[in-house]
């Protein structure tokens, strides 16, 4: 992979890797810290995590020791339901940080749209904007209808969408209005496990790592 991953430029001005390294179900700290290690010299910059998946704490351990610059990074995670609600939101947002080791994440995603607190959620999402806690925000899962209900009470709109697409669930419809939107959709093309894929730190774990079960590629349409 080309150390130079190719920069996506969101509606509200920041930039983005258009293909990222996605963390789901790898929660073994040894795991973790060689995944970065090995996905990052192979030219990843962006890691997806997510409260869901229960290792901030272990993407943030590997983050420290590995040293790498914070600068080079872009790192998303995801509000899960149980914490949704203007409160529960900021409060589990707070203690992603804390997790990570970070003082901001790059791009933060409400997980699942759920009626309880869908506007509630998004009002603590820019909130935690103004306050410098993410740099972007963003949504997960919506489908056109929760944009634009969304759309009627927002004061800034999603600047990402992550759902899932591929050759069986192509989504167009909902490409076109995002494009409409200015809104990138990020295509969750794979969803694998990465736990115990090969011994780490063996000489072919990097090859393997990235060529098989090792990718959680997101790829990304924008209309800019």
């Amino acid at each position: 992979m080309n150390n130079k991953v190719k920069q996506l430029l969101l509606a509200d001005g920041q930039s983005m890797p258009q293909e990222g390294f996605g963390l789901y179900k790898i929660t073994d700290q040894s795991t973790i810290t060689s995944a970065i290690k090995y996905a990052y010299d192979a030219g990843y910059r962006l890691f997806d995590t997510a409260q869901l998946y229960k290792n901030e704490a272990e993407v943030g351990n590997a983050l420290q020791e590995l040293g790498l610059p914070r600068e080079d990074l872009f790192i998303t995670t995801k509000v899960s339901e149980p914490n949704q609600g203007f409160k529960q939101t900021i409060a589990s947002v707070k203690d992603s940080l804390q997790k990570l080791k970070l003082d901001y994440v790059n791009l933060l995603l409400i997980h699942w749209p759920i009626e309880r607190a869908f506007f509630d959620t998004w009002a603590a999402l820019e909130e935690l904007k103004k306050e410098g806690l993410t740099r972007s925000i963003g949504v997960s899962n919506y489908q056109m209808i929760h944009l634009q209900y969304l759309a009627t009470q927002a004061h800034e709109m999603p600047v990402i969408n992550q759902i899932e697409r591929h050759a069986r669930l192509n989504q167009q419809p909902l490409l076109q209005y995002s494009i409409r939107l200015l809104l990138t959709i990020i295509s969750l093309l794979l969803k694998l496990s990465f736990a115990g894929i090969c011994k780490a730190g063996s000489p072919s774990f990097q090859s393997q790592f990235m060529k098989r079960e090792s990718s959680k590629i997101l790829t990304s349409m924008t209309s800019h």
